[in-house]
């Protein structure tokens, strides 16, 4: 099930609940729950929980398909595709970690946060909390984005970098013209211009996949 429109009616199809049965049990409107199932809108805060309370699944795998799929939900609509297959766990860290992660990766605790990743990373994958609004509409403030030091970069990745002088890594689109290499802010509001990727410079890893906690 690859998206949450699908995990969501494949969830109440199985459980046999109709569409105003499941909205009494989370306490909203049938319509609400309709918007949901066809993509239009998105359940928040506590509809959301409440929602994968009465459906029996995490918050999580309803909203990107991480984590293990319920079992209850096994055997779900013959039509309905499977959601992803989990990779591997990786470790939350700080943006200044981020700066210096291939000397931090080799004696990094394993008591570290760890988040699920659905898609095909290397082992040293990291993720970071996005913090600021310089990189919306795309990636929000609090959003968790998954880092892979291993994948090459082009015109376009999204990348994790350590301007030169600074400690802390940032979070920019690489923009590849004329052999010239430039960080891009995504915010068309933001005021901090592109920027020249100078050679004291340097790519932390690609940003490959990203996913928000509500």
């Amino acid at each position: 099930m690859n998206t949450l429109y699908e995990r969501l009616k494949g969830c109440r199809t199985h459980a046999g609940l109709t569409q105003q049965q499941l909205a009494k049990a989370v306490g909203v409107s049938h319509v609400t729950i309709s918007q949901w199932e066809r993509g239009d809108t998105t359940p928040k805060g506590s509809n959301l929980y409440q929602l994968a309370k009465v459906l029996n699944c995490s918050a999580e795998w309803l909203l990107y398909g991480l984590g293990e799929m319920p079992s209850n939900t096994v055997n779900l609509l013959a039509n309905v595709t499977d959601g992803p297959i989990i990779k591997g766990s990786y470790p939350l860290i700080s943006w200044q970690q981020a700066g210096n992660w291939t000397q931090v990766h080799e004696s990094y605790s394993d008591q570290a946060t760890q988040y699920s990743c659905p898609v095909n990373c290397s082992e040293q994958t990291f993720v970071l909390k996005v913090q600021g609004v310089s990189m919306e509409p795309i990636f929000h403030d609090g959003d968790l984005v998954f880092v892979d030091p291993n994948l090459k970069y082009k015109h376009g990745s999204y990348v994790i970098v350590r301007l030169d002088g600074h400690h802390e890594a940032t979070f920019r689109q690489l923009i590849v013209e004329g052999g010239h290499h430039y960080l891009k802010p995504i915010n068309p509001n933001w005021p901090e211009p592109i920027i020249s990727l100078t050679g004291h410079s340097h790519v932390v890893g690609v940003v490959i996949f990203s996913g928000r906690i509500f």
